[in-house]
């Protein structure tokens, strides 16, 4: 299971935007990144990646590249039974991504928030969202031609208009609130594996 349905997201931040030479690849823990590309404007970023299936870290992403910086975003996205966090870090000179970004801090202290989750096809479950996940966010991709839903909470810098406006170019639905229980209990969800694995999908071959 690779829970991240922010990889989706590091598709649309990492695009390349700047007029500078900036490292670029997604590279594992042990790798290092020796890649470079020139961009038109903009910067060059380091982002962090952690997925955490039941608590339990299980995925870990680095990439650099170029990107805008008002997409040097940092927050996580909670869906129940996976969570993933994003730390960015851009700068504006040649090559000043060459460093990996430390990963955001991982505080799931209950702030006072509710949102909707899904299991399986019930949307009805509430979720305690924690840290600085002060929004509720409902996610939906498109897998063999079938709309997969999931919901949960989120960060509001991941519900940035331009990131959203990016990701929806994609193919990725990314829509957010404010108020408590905001994201509606239809229960439309499919499977929240399906989701994530198409967004895995966008971000490796996209």
């Amino acid at each position: 299971m690779k829970p991240s349905i922010t990889l989706g997201v590091l598709c649309a931040l990492l695009s390349e935007v700047a007029a500078l030479t900036c490292y670029q690849c997604a590279a594992g823990t042990s790798q290092t990144c020796t890649n470079t590309e020139t961009c038109s404007a903009g910067s060059c970023a380091s982002m962090t990646v952690n997925a955490y299936a039941g608590g339990i870290k299980a995925e870990v992403a680095d990439l650099r590249a170029c990107s805008p910086v008002d997409q040097c975003i940092s927050g996580s996205m909670n869906f129940g039974i996976a969570r993933s966090t994003i730390s960015t870090k851009c700068c504006k000179t040649d090559l000043c991504n060459s460093q990996k970004t430390p990963e955001l801090n991982t505080n799931t202290t209950p702030n006072g928030k509710q949102c909707f989750t899904c299991e399986g096809d019930d949307c009805t479950k509430q979720l305690s969202c924690g840290g600085n996940e002060d929004r509720c966010v409902k996610a939906t991709a498109t897998v063999s031609g079938q709309t997969v839903t999931t919901k949960g909470c989120a960060s509001s810098s991941i519900c940035a208009g331009d990131l959203s406006a990016q990701l929806s170019t994609l193919g990725i639905g990314l829509n957010c609130c404010e108020g408590n229980l905001c994201n509606s209990a239809k229960s439309v969800g499919q499977s929240v594996l399906l989701l994530l694995g198409s967004l895995v999908s966008v971000l490796l071959f996209h």
